[in-house]
């Protein structure tokens, strides 16, 4: 780099490069160099210009820390998604535990009125049988005994 690198224009932008356009600073987005500033033409990946003006601004980083604390904010965002996804499910099988109370009370009282009205059934054949019995079981005896009589 040159001793003109120290005479910027502004905070955002660097040396001139050499289409002689001011190269701003920018922030590396590559996972290898995440968030690493440089120096960089704007013309830089247009193959008709053919500028090829780059500078580091930033230190090489330590590669392993720099993939742990890329692995680690992955995982943090991760974590912070998984348990957005355990509240909104907690909160969905709450909903579903009192609908299912609901509908198991509703279940046992259709159950209750079910059975009631076999119940009622049971006790009108039950009559009807009895009635039945008496008229011609407890009857026919009565009129036997009366053609027997002298």
């Amino acid at each position: 780099m040159s001793s003109s690198s120290s005479h910027f224009n502004s905070i955002n932008e660097g040396p001139p490069c050499k289409c002689g356009i001011p190269a701003p600073i920018r922030t590396s987005k590559t996972e290898t160099n995440r968030g690493r500033r440089f120096l960089g033409c704007i013309n830089y990946k247009v193959p008709s210009v053919g500028c090829d003006f780059f500078f580091w601004i930033d230190p090489e980083r330590d590669m392993q820390k720099e993939m742990l604390e890329a692995n680690n904010k992955d995982m943090q965002r991760k974590i912070s998604i998984l348990t957005k996804e355990v509240e909104e499910i907690t909160r969905e099988n709450k909903v579903l535990r009192k609908k299912n109370e609901k509908l198991t009370k509703k279940l046992q009282k259709a159950e209750a009125q079910v059975f009631g009205y076999k119940m009622k059934w049971l006790i009108i054949l039950v009559v009807c049988i009895v009635v039945w019995f008496m008229k011609n079981v407890v009857a026919v005896p009565n009129i036997r005994n009366l053609k027997y009589l002298p």
